[in-house]
């Protein structure tokens, strides 16, 4: 609950690969294999007890319902290993259905199984559920719903907050968090760090208007986090808002607006906090490989409790050279998921 200073601040990094292959042994029927390695880095005294490696195996069975449907069966097994002295670790085993389909006005991503966590001293068993259901209301409108209940931890909280493997219209893809969290001018992600993975339970609402030139959103989301393994006192729920307006001006010029507000509510030891913030500037591309970004953002914080809160008010330039980052758009079936630049 401290501004952000060059002495608090946390490099934190959170890098995975691995392959994966996808066996057709059936019109109809496809082998699913897996393998990752991630490694978090929280580099900065005295969080170096929450660095940590994963090493995880997937199994799944897919078998096509129609063109545009699917369900499969899938299993993964994870061990995560933090590089405290002594090498605690935790297994992690996730055994689950997936249902995905897509029809001309929306699509939907469900998961259903259960998820077990293992340590020398207890095991933790809970229901896994993940759900993204997409629907077009209008040829502008759209509406997403999201949420579930699983495991995770402060490195792939890191990485859900930052980027990764997403459900967007339906569709599973990589890429960059929305705006809002982790970009400029974005609020920071507050992520606890601590050896304890925690299950995550969550649901987002959010509408959607999409048109040529101008594109505008409205979300509400509420979240719950559970401590396992003894680590209780880190438990909070949070609700939160946000919203985001994009305007192109010209061909190569856009003028964007973000806002955003969550209050987060600890069950022990912290007061409350409530953090608000707003972001606007220009995107100007100004070739097909560079583009320039100047906002402005203001955060601030505040606490039911106590003088933690602050505020911080920050200016921003920066360019980027490559391509455009494509935004996924709904497509109807048998048509491919169209890259364009954000709006």
């Amino acid at each position: 609950l401290q501004p952000t200073t060059p002495l608090n601040r946390i490099n934190a990094n959170y890098v995975t690969t691995g392959p994966d292959a996808f066996l057709r042994v059936a019109s109809d029927l496809d082998v699913l294999l897996g393998a990752r390695y991630a490694k978090a880095s929280f580099g900065s005294t005295p969080f170096a007890q929450v660095d940590s490696h994963t090493l995880s195996g997937n199994l799944g069975v897919r078998s096509a319902l129609s063109a545009t449907s699917a369900v499969s069966l899938n299993a993964t097994v994870s061990q995560i290993k933090y590089e405290e002295l002594g090498d605690p670790t935790y297994d992690q085993a996730d055994l689950f259905a997936r249902y995905d389909a897509r029809s001309q006005r929306g699509g939907i991503a469900l998961d259903l199984g259960a998820s077990q966590l293992r340590d020398a001293g207890a095991n933790v068993t809970a229901p896994l559920v993940r759900l993204t259901l997409f629907h077009r209301l209008t040829p502008s409108w759209n509406v997403n719903l999201s949420g579930g209940s699983q495991f995770q931890n402060s490195g792939t909280a890191l990485q859900s907050a930052f980027g990764g493997e997403r459900v967007v219209n339906g569709q599973l893809v990589n890429g960059p968090a929305p705006p809002g969290v982790g970009t400029q001018g974005g609020t920071v992600a507050d992520i606890n760090l601590s050896q304890a993975p925690f299950r995550a339970v969550n649901a987002r609402l959010a509408f959607d208007f999409i048109r040529s030139r101008t594109s505008f959103d409205v979300a509400a989301d509420i979240a719950r986090q559970r401590y396992q393994f003894g680590a209780n006192g880190l438990d909070r729920n949070s609700v939160g808002a946000g919203t985001a307006f994009t305007r192109r001006l010209r061909e190569n010029v856009d003028f964007h607006v973000y806002g955003n507000y969550e209050r987060r509510m600890p069950l022990a030891v912290l007061p409350a906090d409530r953090t608000t913030s707003g972001s606007a500037g220009f995107d100007w591309r100004a070739g097909a490989l560079l583009s320039l970004t100047l906002s402005f953002s203001r955060e601030l914080r505040s606490t039911e409790a106590g003088g933690l809160g602050y505020s911080v008010n920050r200016a921003y330039l920066g360019f980027n050279y490559g391509p455009p980052a494509p935004r996924v758009v709904f497509t109807a079936p048998g048509q491919n998921a169209t890259g364009v630049s954000s709006p």
